[in-house]
This record gives C-alpha cells, sequence and structure tokens, in this order.
C-alpha cells in the first residue's frame, strides 16, 4: 500500500493482489448464476456456460493509441499514468 499527494489531495493506493483472496464475481439467485468479470465467464448451476479469452489491457492500450477514448478519458489515463510513474519513484528511492 502507498500514500502519497496528488494535486495536493492525499491518497492511499492498494491493489488487488494485496488481498488475500481477490476476486470479480457476481452471484445471482444465491449463485445460481455466476458472473467471474476477471475470467470472463459465465457459470449456471455449476456448469460452464460461457467463456471468452483475450487480453484486456491489450485491447484496452491499443484502443487508447488509436484514440478511440473520449478526451477526459485519455486525460484521467495520462495522469494515471503520470501518477504510476511518481509512485514507482517512490518505491525505488525508499
Amino acid at each position: 500500500m502507498v500514500f502519497s499527494t496528488a494535486d495536493g489531495v492525499m491518497f492511499r493506493l492498494s491493489v488487488a493482489w494485496e488481498h488475500p483472496s481477490p476476486s470479480r464475481k457476481w452471484l445471482i439467485n444465491g449463485g445460481e448464476l455466476v458472473l467471474d468479470f476477471a475470467k470472463e465467464e459465465v457459470w449456471k448451476g455449476g456448469e460452464l456456460i460461457l467463456q471468452e479469452k483475450r487480453n484486456k489491457l491489450k485491447m484496452m492500450l491499443e484502443s487508447f493509441l488509436r484514440g478511440e477514448y473520449d478526451t477526459k478519458s485519455r486525460e484521467r489515463a495520462m495522469r494515471n499514468i503520470k501518477l504510476l510513474e511518481r509512485v514507482q519513484e517512490l518505491l525505488t528511492s525508499s
């Protein structure tokens, strides 16, 4: 976990891998239907009914580089990149 300041605002950055068991699942009807957003799977009654294999990070980066996001999304992404670079500097200087 990292604590820092950006544009005068204090923030805390934590990442999913710091959680002991990260999950991005929606359980519907008591688990009868499971939407697993991390694995891009849909389960019904314990049976896998849909699965998509794709590189989401690669798709997002390609879309960004083609300019398919609105200007505000691009600006937010650039601020996030600069923020991550700053975090990396803080971590390597410690």
